[in-house]
């Protein structure tokens, strides 16, 4: 299970790697607010949002969820 855990440090094609490589099965996961969220889909995208933190929400919207990475940010 900890090959799962997503480091929200590493660059955005990184993880979504992880992802893709793990979405038959055991499924990436990252905790929000102390709940297990599993994350089945990524798509990445560049973006220069140096200001915030990895793992930081950059934004939400009714059908994205963008997430910043080391390098880059991640839609769920």
């Amino acid at each position: 299970k900890t090959e799962a855990e997503i480091n929200w440090h590493l660059d955005a094609e990184r993880v979504h790697n992880l992802v893709r490589g793990l979405a038959m099965g055991p499924v990436a996961q990252t905790l929000v607010k102390g709940k297990i969220l599993k994350i089945h889909k990524t798509a990445v995208v560049p973006s220069d949002q140096s200001a915030l933190r990895p793992g930081q929400v950059v934004s939400v919207t009714d059908k994205s969820l963008l997430v910043k990475c080391g390098k880059g940010s991640l839609d769920l």
